[in-house]
């Protein structure tokens, strides 16, 4: 909380206590963000996506605990949420493939729509890279740290409909959304897997075509510190989590299918980051997905008492304040420059317009 609440565009901090036997901390204020923390009756992985009154912003930022982002990727990441705001943009995509087949999951479907004239059988890849040489984009983002509009978590926990983007989950999706509540209070899992297939489903009410997918991956500035590696209460830690994660993604995606004719669809875009050579300004613009073979993420478990890296630092950097332009046309030919790991000060100063959602365990 302390190295959020230094971030210009963060009004809020909401930390989403589910230790049970432990009540939470008083709310605080921290360099003038407010610190709530909010005690659900239940501990659900559904919680996390509560539609608490006092989250006033249009824009979410949805981070797990053991996951630390720089704040230039924050402000960046707001930036391209502002021109995608019906999108689920994160630093986490992650791809599925047709279970027990050696084709990609993009080759199994006809023309990149998802239409098929049965569900098809996905698998969930676990890697945090594409292995497929042949893969034209991803299919899921995770929400371990994601930005999003306020109204999603509504639609959710709710359904109907969202003022805000114009956009509704229609009744026939009811099956599904039951299905993705049901799926994550019983199993703990998932529930990330579920808000994709929410924000498709309502997406798809507006879509003719339905080839318009909900995952926005924008590529990091800096690397993501990830500490949930440290130790084995994890649930990725679980040897079963690929499997039951695998099973939860196939029961959702045919109750999609039954819904639409659709299965999930596929993101064929990014957003790429390069910063200004002339400035220290960070140009956005949406590029197609060049593929993605570089880790993106530093195990902090793993470099543990070798002294502190930057991605794994909570320390607050000198440069709070970034700036970032972003680039409306989609470019199919832009070669996607490695980003830069450290700290790239910036100019540009916006007001606080997000709501920080944490889960703490």
């Amino acid at each position: 909380s302390d190295l959020y609440s230094a971030s210009p565009v963060i009004s809020i901090i909401v930390v989403t206590w589910h230790h049970m036997q432990v009540p939470p901390p008083p709310d605080a204020r921290i360099r003038g963000t407010h610190i709530r923390f909010e005690s659900p009756s239940t501990d659900s992985l559904n919680s996390r996506f509560q539609p608490l009154v006092y989250v006033s912003t249009e824009a979410v930022l949805v981070l797990d605990d053991d996951i630390k982002l720089h704040l230039q990727d924050v402000y960046n990441m707001f930036i391209a949420w502002k021109h995608n705001k019906r999108n689920l943009v994160g630093v986490s995509p992650r791809w599925v493939d047709v279970s027990g087949k050696k084709s990609s999951w993009a080759g199994a479907m006809k023309a990149g729509t998802g239409l098929s004239a049965a569900p098809l059988d996905l698998a969930y890849r676990y890697q945090s890279e594409d292995s497929s040489k042949h893969t034209l984009g991803y299919s899921l983002m995770l929400t371990r740290a994601v930005m999003m509009h306020r109204d999603y978590l509504r639609l959710y926990t709710c359904g109907g409909e969202s003022k805000g983007l114009s956009l509704e989950v229609p009744r026939k999706f009811d099956q599904l959304r039951s299905l993705i509540l049901s799926i994550v209070e019983t199993d703990f899992n998932c529930e990330d897997i579920g808000m994709n297939f929410v924000a498709n489903a309502a997406i798809n009410g507006a879509s003719r075509s339905g080839r318009t997918a909900a995952p926005l991956f924008i590529q990091p500035m800096h690397k993501i510190g990830d500490f949930g590696k440290m130790g084995d209460t994890g649930l990725h830690q679980k040897k079963s989590h690929v499997s039951a994660r695998t099973t939860c993604l196939d029961q959702m995606n045919r109750a999609f299918w039954r819904a639409t004719g659709h299965n999930l669809p596929l993101q064929t875009n990014i957003v790429g980051a390069v910063v200004s050579r002339n400035s220290s300004w960070t140009n956005l613009a949406s590029i197609r997905y060049p593929g993605l073979t570089t880790r993106l993420h530093e195990d902090c478990f793993a470099i543990a008492g070798e002294g502190e890296s930057g991605a794994c630092s909570w320390r607050i950097p000198r440069q709070t304040d970034y700036g970032a332009s972003f680039d409306t046309g989609t470019h199919a030919n832009t070669k996607l420059e490695q980003p830069v790991w450290g700290p790239v000060a910036n100019l540009q100063k916006d007001a606080a317009e997000v709501t920080e959602q944490t889960e703490s365990r």
